[in-house]
């Protein structure tokens, strides 16, 4: 009876070790498992991390460099058409100054040969009146000589004040000229800034959205 016991009680030990190193088997299997898993699990939620903060990076700088470009060729053209428009105002005025001037030199050089003209005119009908009249009557010469003498002073004086009338005219369109060609220009240079300030804001405005 006892050895039948004893055997029984071994058996039962065994069983519960065997039972006891199978759970203990298993926990471990779980536990490596379960480890392997997490393990993974952060690998690949890590590297997700890194390409989406790679991905994130590229496209901020592709974002700034397009941002950049445009603003570089906005300031280019600008600068470009700002350069040529000053240059054609600069022509301009070169222009409207030369034609100025030779127009005044022109009525200058029509005054001036009027001038001889009817000077040369009143010299022969003086000559010839006196040499008509002087086997006459001397005092009828020194009447006609006094009036000749007359008429070319006053033909002089109708002479000088055309002139400078002319000239004073001319001078006064030249400065409303060059006065309307400063302005139009100083107009179209704050018009074309104000576009270029306002054209940056909109961009800037649009990559802030954007972001």
């Amino acid at each position: 009876m006892i050895a039948k016991r004893f055997r029984c009680i071994v058996v039962v030990v065994v069983v519960v070790v065997v039972l006891v190193v199978v759970v203990v088997v298993v926990v471990v299997v779980v536990v490596v498992v379960v480890v392997v898993v997490v393990v993974v699990v952060e690998v690949v939620v890590v590297v997700v991390v890194v390409v989406v903060v790679v991905v994130v990076v590229v496209v901020v700088v592709v974002v700034v460099v397009v941002v950049v470009v445009v603003v570089v060729v906005v300031v280019v053209v600008v600068v470009v058409v700002v350069v040529v428009e000053v240059v054609v105002v600069v022509v301009v005025i070169v222009v409207v100054v030369v034609v100025v001037v030779v127009v005044v030199v022109v009525v200058v050089v029509v005054v001036v040969v009027v001038v001889v003209v009817v000077v040369v005119v009143v010299v022969v009908v003086v000559v010839v009146v006196v040499e008509v009249v002087a086997a006459v009557v001397v005092a009828v010469v020194v009447v006609v000589v006094v009036v000749v003498v007359v008429v070319v002073v006053v033909v002089v004086v109708v002479v000088v004040v055309v002139v400078v009338v002319v000239v004073v005219v001319v001078v006064v369109v030249v400065v409303v000229v060059v006065v309307v060609v400063v302005v139009v220009v100083v107009v179209v240079v704050v018009v074309e800034v104000v576009v270029v300030v306002v054209v940056v804001v909109v961009v800037v405005v649009v990559v802030v959205v954007v972001f």
